[in-house]
């Protein structure tokens, strides 16, 4: 194993099993009673930060409310329950909810929707607050390491994924091997997990050494760096500064799940 990434596979399994046992049902809407919110609905995938803070209000007095989280499908409104806590009505109807860490971390998954609700014992319903869930900030690789072979092999090659984005936002990224300006693309735009993901597959030749990454937009910026091994292939590597132009620029769409895992 030459590196490996952060895994979600506990997360899928565990969605798995409560889809399997029967959990996911779906819901007609209902008009709401009551009223909840939310003071951060931005959240990081695998993790709830200090926690969630709800407050709301219109239940009825000194009613037993729940607040859970569901996976709600946008196709059809199907949810899958995630998590849920409860908590009393005041005299006045109101509730307040400070650093709620569910069991399960938020994460995100095509065709869902994050999101939080209320109900109460007295038959109270609120309104659905969505979560918007995002990657990670930071810039990750397939490996930390690549030989030269793995380098130049377009089914690995180096990938690369940075987060922390507003989605929207325009981000470049750059590239410096071993002294050479890697041609890398300069006008990607975050998706809606504020990620963006660029793959590069060397073509001229290849020599050890690293290669120092940077990815910039407006609200945030990082670096890393890859440990290039092994022989060198193709003969002696471009000098220093040149562009390394016959390499493609080759942009792919960010995901949510972590990246390649690189095996040798």
């Amino acid at each position: 194993m030459v590196g490996s990434v952060r895994s979600r596979w506990a997360v899928v399994t565990a969605v798995a099993a409560l889809v399997t046992g029967g959990i996911l049902v779906s819901t007609p809407a209902q008009a709401a009673t009551a009223s909840i919110g939310v003071t951060t609905p931005v959240v990081y995938a695998d993790s709830w930060g200090s926690g969630i803070d709800v407050t709301g209000g219109g239940f009825t007095p000194s009613s037993t409310v729940t607040l859970s989280v569901d996976w709600v499908r946008d196709s059809d409104g199907s949810k899958v329950h995630y998590g849920d806590t409860t908590t009393s009505a005041s005299a006045s109807g109101i509730i307040s909810v400070v650093g709620w860490v569910p069991a399960m971390g938020p994460d995100s998954w095509t065709d869902y929707t994050l999101t939080l609700s209320a109900t109460s014992d007295a038959g109270d319903s609120s309104n659905t607050v969505p979560f918007d869930v995002r990657n990670p900030p930071g810039i990750e690789t397939n490996a930390p390491s690549l030989t030269t072979a793995q380098f130049m092999d377009p089914t690995i090659g180096l990938f690369v994924q940075a987060s922390g984005f507003t989605p929207g936002e325009t981000v470049a990224f750059s590239a410096v091997y071993n002294g050479t300006n890697l041609p890398a693309p300069t006008a990607l735009v975050a998706d809606t997990y504020g990620s963006v993901s660029w793959q590069y597959v060397r073509t001229a030749p290849a020599a050890a050494g690293s290669v120092v990454i940077q990815a910039a937009g407006a609200t945030a910026r990082w670096s890393t760096t890859v440990a290039i091994t092994g022989a060198t292939i193709g003969g002696s590597p471009a000098p220093a500064g040149s562009g390394g132009s016959s390499d493609p620029v080759v942009p792919v769409q960010a995901t949510p799940r972590g990246l390649p895992v690189v095996s040798g």
